[in-house]
């Protein structure tokens, strides 16, 4: 089946697929995350959001920013459609230094442990756990 997700002024930057209750995560440039077709918007960067990323085991997921910034959320999706998913912030991390109106590029969880990498512009990959 395939969905349309709302309207957005410019292009999906990222999409991640959570397949427990087949949720789509999409980030775009105009500093906003929305998680399907029905969920409200979440706007928690400052500039365009350049990916997102989900844990493999844990209920983590991150987003990564121009401006420079990594947010960690605790995002809970339920099998029941209707029911829109949980997000809440757990941590913002100031994660690299712009660089050309370029932050954070993208970012991966560790398969087993729930450690974050991220990746800059300014040619520097980073470890937080």
């Amino acid at each position: 089946m395939l969905v349309r997700p709302r309207s957005v002024r410019q292009a999906i930057q990222d999409a991640q697929v959570r397949y427990i209750a087949l949720r789509v995560y999409c980030c775009s440039i105009i500093e906003r995350l929305f998680l399907d077709a029905w969920s409200p918007l979440y706007r928690y960067h400052d500039k365009a959001v350049r990916a997102v990323n989900f844990h493999q085991f844990f209920p983590l997921m991150a987003s990564c920013s121009d401006d420079g910034k990594l947010h960690v959320f605790h995002g809970m999706v339920y099998s029941d459609l209707l029911t829109n998913a949980l997000i809440v912030p757990v941590k913002i991390i100031n994660a690299h230094k712009p660089v050309s109106e370029l932050g954070v590029l993208d970012c991966a969880f560790h398969p087993t442990q729930p450690w974050i990498f991220s990746a800059g512009a300014d040619k520097a990959v980073r470890l937080f756990t």
